[in-house]
């Protein structure tokens, strides 16, 4: 078995194992309502001047598709359940649905869920908006923008050669 094959398979296997858990049950998929409340949070959580309308699309993409396929499923309902939860305190509250209120009242809000810990906005307010933050920060700098532009990126000044054929009196160590 060649270098290249045994590092696809091994790739393939840790990737299966780590990081695409199912335990008891299907996965729920991030719904269309959801998803754009999604994007507007990170807008918020980012900000917009930060981040654009299109990368904010590709952001709330990638974050959906992590919940999706890479989060338990226990958490993938409490992630669930307080979007749900937040669009019905804002359809009870401001007869609107939360993109569609003013930029103002969607910082008033998320303000009110990171400070007050007794939330009066839904319970566990606290934890849902922290859970929402940790992921969109990790999909952020796990994105190509943020790897490059956000963190510093030093690139390695050489070309990557994925399989290099060895002689009997070549030494691997050296290459």
């Amino acid at each position: 078995m060649n270098r290249r094959l045994s590092l696809e398979l091994l790739m393939k296997a840790a990737f299966l194992a780590g990081a695409y858990p199912v335990f008891g049950g299907t996965k729920l998929k991030v719904k269309s309502a959801i998803f754009s409340l999604y994007e507007s949070l990170i807008g918020l959580l980012l900000g917009s001047d930060f981040v654009s309308a299109t990368e904010q699309a590709k952001l709330a993409s990638y974050m959906s598709r992590y919940i999706d396929t890479c989060l338990l499923l226990k958490t993938q309902i409490e992630l669930d359940h307080g979007a749900k939860a937040l669009e019905q305190f804002c359809q009870s509250n401001f007869n609107s649905k939360f993109i569609l209120l003013a930029k103002s009242e969607q910082i008033l809000l998320v303000e009110q869920m990171f400070s007050d810990s007794d939330n009066t906005i839904f319970k566990n307010a606290e934890d849902w908006i922290y859970s929402i933050r940790a992921i969109t920060l990790f999909c952020y700098f796990s994105s190509q923008k943020g790897a490059t532009v956000a963190l510093e990126y030093l690139p390695i000044p050489s070309k990557y050669i994925g399989d290099i054929p060895l002689s009997s009196t070549t030494k691997a160590w050296s290459l």
